[in-house]
């Protein structure tokens, strides 16, 4: 659809498409703008948040931040250093930029190493199995453990989980020299998180019921298990930060307001799609480097949640500001292939073993066994759009339909593979050219 709709749309309707995505950038910028979380007192603007997960250790009883490695930033030699505080048993997070090579060095050994929690205190190194802190065990060959089934009202940890999340922090862009800079958290920074968490807090229950934000249970299966299993995550919008529920409810109502018809209110849909993917708690944050020879120098920023084909849960990730995320949303930087005048399309899902039709051509992307589970990973983006939607995906099937996914290994899958092609060449036409 999205080929058909805007790689295949006329230049008046790209135009059309690039007006309306203007409006809703706009209409979102005003509202964060409104509420004040992205700027701080001198008006820099945020540019991405990190954050780690925190645990309290069961042999000194401290809370410790957990992360496989300090490094922020190895172009401006910027490091978080830890730095305890016997009084509260935990520790500070002291940003440093500028930091010597030793510090460098000292700081590529994160808290989270060959899945324990790894801190030293007073001259002593502490190690525990984070399996066991979990209390991971099997039971009639079920894997359990002791964590909080999170709730569908959830969307931060509960005072009394193991893990609590923890901003640790923020890169920034100064407003008149577009520096990029990074700041450890201060109480600005802190405020500012409650308000975008009392945001949420107040509307999460309307947002789902509009259908801005996801409210759809995680179904077991071989990827989205680990989310379940290693988080006690339960439904799809446990996967993101306040920040990013915020930001995608707004940039979902924005698309109401602010669409001339339901085919541009879909085309901006795929924009939804876009800012999840590219900040989520599942974005690993990526230290860039300054290149050298044939080598481009890049920067520092969040990673795309599906960098591999799978939901993999992070100690430590980053989130996107609306301000970076804008980055992603031009579809001028898109190709262009008009279709001609007058041809007419439509785009259908169903299995291949219900083709009652001949049709000229085919086009597919085959599945790769059990190496990737589509059917379970597309349930991310399903989770966004399947909750009143704007036509023409109304009348589409919210389903990843799992049960009609071709999966297996070996024998069975190439049978299932000879089955679906066979099918689709009896329903071929013939071609005279």
């Amino acid at each position: 659809w999205g080929g058909l709709n805007i790689i295949g749309a006329s230049p008046a309707e790209r135009g059309e498409m690039a007006k309306a995505q203007r409006l809703v950038i706009s209409e979102v910028e005003r509202e964060i703008d409104r509420l004040n979380i992205e700027h701080d007192e001198e008006r820099n603007r945020a540019k991405a948040y990190l954050y780690c997960l925190e645990v309290r250790c069961p042999q000194t009883g401290w809370m410790v931040p957990l992360s496989g490695s300090w490094v922020i930033s190895r172009n401006k030699r910027c490091v978080a250093k830890l730095i305890p505080d016997p009084l509260k048993k935990r520790f500070d997070i002291e940003v440093v930029t500028g930091a010597s090579a030793s510090e460098m060095e000292e700081a590529t050994l994160g808290t989270a190493r060959d899945g324990d929690l790894v801190y030293w205190l007073d001259g002593k190194e502490h190690r525990t199995s984070i399996k066991a802190l979990r209390g991971d065990r099997r039971i009639d060959g079920t894997s359990v453990n002791n964590l909080r089934k999170w709730t569908k009202s959830d969307f931060v940890p509960r005072a009394d989980d193991l893990y609590q999340e923890r901003l640790y922090c923020v890169q920034w862009v100064r407003t008149v020299s577009e520096e990029v800079f990074f700041t450890g958290v201060r109480p600005a920074d802190l405020a500012r998180e409650r308000k975008v968490e009392a945001e949420v807090r107040e509307h999460l229950d309307r947002w789902q019921a509009l259908g801005l934000l996801p409210d759809m249970d995680l179904t077991p299966g071989e990827k989205t298990d680990e989310p379940m299993r290693t988080r006690g995550w339960t439904h799809w919008h446990h996967l993101f930060t306040p920040r990013n529920l915020l930001i995608n409810a707004l940039f979902k109502q924005a698309i109401r307001n602010n669409s001339s018809s339901a085919r541009i209110a879909s085309i901006l849909a795929f924009d939804v799609n876009s800012l999840a993917d590219r900040s989520a708690r599942l974005s690993r944050w990526r230290v860039g480097h300054s290149g050298g020879p044939g080598v481009a120098p890049a920067g520092d920023y969040p990673e795309q949640v599906f960098y591999n084909q799978a939901l993999n849960t992070l100690v430590n990730y980053a989130c996107r500001s609306f301000f970076h995320l804008q980055d992603l949303l031009s579809n001028a930087d898109l190709k262009s292939f008009p279709l001609p005048s007058g041809v007419s399309q439509a785009v259908e899902s169903h299995a291949v073993s219900a083709l009652d039709t001949t049709n000229d051509i085919y086009v597919t992307d085959p599945p790769y066994a059990d190496a990737v589970r589509y059917d379970e990973i597309s349930e991310f983006f399903i989770s966004w759009q399947r909750k009143s939607p704007p036509k023409p995906f109304s009348d589409w099937t919210w389903d990843s339909r799992r049960d009609l996914a071709v999966k297996g290994s070996g024998d069975d899958f190439r049978r299932e593979m000879v089955r679906a092609y066979s099918a689709m060449t009896h329903h071929l036409s013939l071609i005279h050219i």
